[in-house]
């Protein structure tokens, strides 16, 4: 039987990204709060939690995490664990840069976190702004809600698959030395 042993030279951090499109819905902080307990989360990141900042705090509490920083926006929420911190890097309306260290990592790691605008035209500014804040000096993970695909394969319903789209968004990937971890 192969079990994982946790080595405080190696942690492990176990991590969730999940645009919740409404943490305030029972059901949907029913489903997040069993999936803080069952994976054992230490940091999780939720988008469109369309939580008023007074509120944001109460959501930390029942959770069970001991940190919580809010986008200004409302937009991105972040919740983790100590000993875990936690400082901001960069922000824009679409996205959220942040640095996070751990003691038993070598270095820290950028974590940015995107709710893209619907349409092409919108996210051409995302793009910049998201390459502004990578300093490409530490891993960089870039997890989030992008309304765009890279292939027509991704897509079920809705609007047709347009090209152009996909273009800028490969042309960001390509630049920014970004791989495609899959949905």
């Amino acid at each position: 039987e192969l079990r994982r042993i946790p080595s405080p030279l190696f942690p492990m951090i176990n991590a969730l990204f999940w645009n919740v499109r409404g943490i305030s819905k029972a059901s949907h902080f029913r489903r997040l709060k069993n999936l803080v307990i069952s994976y054992k989360l230490q940091l999780l990141v939720v988008c469109e939690t369309h939580v008023h900042v007074s509120h944001a705090e109460e959501f930390r509490i029942k959770l069970g995490f001991d940190c919580m920083k809010l986008h200004s926006a409302g937009l991105l929420c972040v919740f983790y664990q100590v000993p875990i911190n936690c400082s901001m890097v960069g922000e824009g309306d679409q996205f959220w840069s942040l640095k996070f260290c751990h003691p038993h990592l070598p270095v820290p790691f950028d974590v940015t976190a995107v709710h893209a605008a619907s349409t092409g035209e919108a996210r051409r500014g995302l793009w910049d702004g998201l390459l502004h804040c990578n300093l490409g000096q530490q891993p960089w993970i870039v997890v989030g809600d992008f309304n765009v695909i890279l292939e027509p394969e991704e897509k079920r319903g809705g609007r047709l698959f347009r090209v152009a789209e996909a273009r800028d968004f490969v042309e960001f990937m390509s630049f920014a030395g970004l791989l495609d971890g899959g949905y």
